[in-house]
């Protein structure tokens, strides 16, 4: 057999293939014998019909399946030969037999681009402290003691932002328009925004027992214009909010020796290790950003289709579960957003893979059943029923892939966080 290649785009490969007479003869008696083999023919048993009765009845089957074994055994070798990181299905764009019993064909098809990647000894990481501000730290325990903060009732004084607001509530529509409403006790801290800003100003300043009366303008119901509603507020309870200091109690409080000291210590540490987290994430981002180079890196157009749908439909079954309706979104809005994000992870993956052949990493089988594992446990399915599943979707090298892309990554970042 003969092909050539031609490469219209970086991502699109067509092949040009002949197959000698003998060659295609040879395949197409192998598939008659196969096929004569196990057909099962009026007046016959099984495999054991003429060849020439075979082949008069099976005439399309064998032809079809000849044709198909040509276009698969040319294109393996072209692949093979040429070293092809195939992206997508070979796509038969013009298929004939030739006079002389040959067979010639024109395919088209998708792969992956060539990455080619600068050095890494090149990549700068940007600065990141690891080491928090004592304004870090202070705002980090004034928040843990916002956290331990209690609401503690006021009996004589009167409703002020901040404060939570116990109130009885009656509303009606004086001009029509709507039902009459009560609640027997409404909760809302003052000041937050939690109810309409006509009823907070008119609690403001009242203590408990104290009654006012709200007025604001709602849009008539199914209507243009607007109708007045009233409410009649009755103040049952007011707790005014009391943060603890920090202090050597609150690190008691917290289970930390040594005090506020060592709560301050314990705060740090917490910090630096939030920091060096960020850090390895931002390194991260650098390092991708510097391996994809000025040129943005090509992608197989089918491919970013085709995944693209698959994060749509795994974003509507996300939705679905938590009770949105998908019919309502704007998808054309949302179609480009996702196609974004589908080629931003497209383009990381391969300049992650190619980074992790440079740098010859591998990881076992061990390694991916151990993660495997993982999801088993947490799913509640036994691990052989979960890996054989994988398995047949292709979930198992997905997981490979993910963690020789995170090791490559690791191996270039690691020398460069240092202990710092």
């Amino acid at each position: 057999m003969t092909y050539d290649i031609e490469r219209p785009s970086p991502c699109l490969v067509r092949l040009k293939a002949s197959v000698p007479a003998a060659e295609a003869e040879s395949v197409r008696t192998q598939v008659t014998r196969e096929f004569a083999a196990s057909a099962a023919l009026p007046g016959f048993r099984r495999g054991k019909a003429p060849l020439a009765l075979v082949v008069k009845r099976f005439a399309q089957e064998i032809r079809q399946e000849t044709e198909e074994r040509l276009l698969r055994r040319v294109w393996d070798e072209a692949v093979t030969t040429e070293r092809l990181r195939v992206a997508g299905p070979l796509g038969v764009v013009e298929a004939r037999w030739e006079d002389g019993g040959g067979f010639a064909f024109t395919g088209e098809f998708e792969v992956y681009p060539e990455v080619t990647l600068p050095p890494v000894s090149g990549f700068q990481p940007p600065e990141f402290a690891v080491e928090p501000s004592e304004e870090e730290v202070e705002a980090f325990l004034n928040g843990l003691a916002e956290r331990q903060a209690s609401w503690q009732g006021v009996e004589e004084g009167q409703a002020e932002d901040g404060m939570l607001v116990e109130a009885e509530v009656e509303g009606e529509f004086p001009q029509g328009g709507g039902d009459p409403f009560r609640e027997e006790l409404a909760v809302f801290r003052l000041g937050s925004g939690e109810v309409y800003p006509e009823i907070e100003e008119a609690v403001r300043g009242l203590g408990i027992g104290g009654e006012t009366v709200a007025r604001r303008e709602v849009a008539r119901e199914g209507e243009e214009g607007t109708v007045p509603v009233q409410y009649k507020l009755k103040i049952k309870g007011l707790r005014r909010k009391v943060v603890p200091p920090v202090d050597d109690a609150l690190a008691t409080q917290m289970g930390v020796e040594g005090g506020l000291d060592g709560l301050r210590e314990k705060a740090r540490e917490v910090l630096r290790q939030a920091k060096k987290r960020e850090r390895f994430k931002v390194f991260r981002e650098a390092l991708v950003k510097y391996l994809g180079g000025e040129q943005p890196l090509p992608l197989p157009d089918r491919l970013v289709e085709e995944e693209t749908r698959k994060a749509a439909i795994r974003y509507a079954e996300s939705l679905h579960r938590q009770g949105i309706n998908v019919e309502e979104l704007n998808w054309q809005e949302l179609a480009p957003k996702l196609q974004a994000s589908v080629v931003e992870r497209l383009r990381e993956e391969l300049l992650l893979d190619q980074l992790a052949n440079e740098l010859g990493v591998n990881v076992g089988e061990e390694e991916v059943d151990a993660v495997v594992r993982r999801e088993a446990q947490e799913s509640g399915v036994p691990f052989a029923e979960l890996k054989g599943n994988l398995a047949k979707s292709g979930g198992l090298e997905r997981i490979r892939g993910i963690l020789r892309r995170e090791r490559a990554v690791a191996q270039v970042l690691e020398p460069l966080l240092g202990e710092g």
